[in-house]
């Protein structure tokens, strides 16, 4: 049994990862580590603190497990000050972590502060992320935040933004949907610009949504007027969108509006 072999040998496994063995007797051990993790098994707070100090490794395996037993722990759990100051400063240089921004909203949602610099790094990376799971973790770690720190006004701004493009995709209100595309008009009119998760996601409805109305066409030709960071799949996708908008108007509006006038002429002619 794991857990029993665990509780008679954890001297045995701090001293193991306390000393510089080689890299493989350090995986070994947190890979056995993250296995009683799994179990709901509560690691001590002493034997965590020297666990976290491997999101240091060079070694990814290592990393990756490191994380991995972190997240479990915090499930049911509070991380010291400590291990949070060292989750955030790894973020800062190895922003591909997912799995540390997941730490980031557990701890966010157990009332930890987070520094002013993790929460520009993680708007940051909402910004320039297009993966939804990510993006999804990172707004939650914003907004969990926000329940017990103020966040500087360019954050506010970008979760706004990100709530407004949901309401005009989701929302079955006419007045809601109408505010929401007013607000993102204005906003990129005067130069805001909006996430490249929004502007460069796999479907094309959110594009498809800014085409319906005035307001929506305004926010896309802020989006192109001010020369946002945006794939050619964006450019393309409002090309067809607005290409097809203008043949419908012009075969059923523009040719037959023309052609009454060319008839009555033929027939004053006549």
């Amino acid at each position: 049994n794991l857990i029993y072999f665990f509780k008679k040998s954890q001297k045995s496994i701090s001293t193991l990862l306390i000393k510089k063995f080689n890299g493989h007797v350090h995986q070994h051990t947190l890979s056995i580590l993250k296995k009683i993790t799994e179990q709901n098994h509560k690691l001590s707070n002493d034997l965590i603190e020297l666990i976290a100090q491997f999101l240091f490794d060079h070694d990814m395996t290592i990393v990756t497990n490191t994380a991995d037993i972190l997240l479990y722990h915090v499930e049911y759990n509070l991380l010291s000050q400590n291990i949070v100051d060292m989750i955030e400063r790894i973020l800062q240089n190895r922003s591909d972590q997912d799995t540390l921004i997941q730490i980031l909203r557990k701890c966010a949602f157990n009332q930890c502060i987070l520094t002013e610099k993790t929460l520009i790094t993680l708007s940051n990376l909402l910004f320039e992320s297009t993966k939804e799971m990510r993006r999804n973790n990172i707004i939650l770690t914003l907004e969990f935040a926000d329940r017990n720190q103020q966040l500087p006004e360019v954050i506010n701004n970008l979760l706004k933004y990100e709530y407004y493009v949901k309401i005009l995709t989701n929302s079955v209100c006419e007045n809601e949907a109408k505010d929401a595309e007013q607000q993102l008009n204005m906003a990129t009119l005067n130069g805001k610009q909006l996430s490249k998760g929004i502007l460069n996601s796999g479907s094309s409805s959110v594009i498809s949504t800014f085409t319906r109305t005035a307001d929506g066409r305004m926010i896309l030709w802020g989006v192109v007027k001010h020369d946002y960071m945006v794939n050619s799949c964006i450019l393309y996708r409002i090309h067809l969108i607005t290409s097809a908008a203008l043949a419908i108007y012009k075969d059923y509006f523009e040719v037959p509006y023309l052609k009454q006038p060319e008839q009555l002429y033929r027939q004053d002619c006549s």
